[in-house]
């Protein structure tokens, strides 16, 4: 297994909740409803957005990833995406009403070598981070907090392609 694999793999490891438990993507030609990825922000017991479908994920990161695999449900829910020859594509939301915890998320995203940059214009708060390998790709990543939600975006994929995606997650 490659460097690159092992690093995406761990990456989706830490994001993923504590309960598992998978399902298929048979709605994958079907867009999400309009109001998926959206929630408010004015309540902690808003439901958490369904994950995007591997359709959508395809059309908006540029990768071909495969079915997806979901874990968590109430307060997390982690939406995996696994392609060998890409990797993994991972999008976290999880309720968290405060900026400590966020700012607690973001530094989390700091160790290990990772480049983190505050980003404007996205939710409440925002974040990039970029682990590179020893093999010179690129993991990037987009942390994003909007009322209560935070929203993680974990892929291959360009910041500018995971920072459009996430806007649109969060309405």
């Amino acid at each position: 297994m490659s460097r690159s694999l092992i690093a995406v793999a761990l990456v989706a490891i830490a994001l993923s909740g504590a309960g598992c438990s998978s399902t298929s993507d048979k709605n994958a030609s079907n867009p999400p409803p309009a109001s998926a990825g959206k929630t408010t922000s004015s309540s902690q017991s808003a439901a958490l957005p369904e994950c995007p479908t591997s359709e959508t994920v395809k059309a908006e990161l540029g990768f071909d990833y495969g079915n997806l695999v979901v874990s968590g449900k109430t307060k997390d829910r982690t939406c995996n995406y696994v392609a060998p020859e890409v990797g993994l594509a991972s999008i976290h939301f999880e309720k968290m009403p405060t900026t400590a915890e966020f700012n607690a998320v973001k530094s989390g995203h700091s160790v290990g070598g990772r480049k983190v940059t505050d980003l404007s214009g996205l939710g409440d708060q925002a974040f990039s981070s970029v682990l590179t390998t020893a093999a010179g790709i690129d993991t990037n990543t987009i942390g994003a907090r909007k009322g209560t939600l935070l929203l993680v975006i974990t892929s291959r994929a360009s910041l500018d392609k995971e920072k459009a995606f996430a806007a649109k997650l969060l309405g």
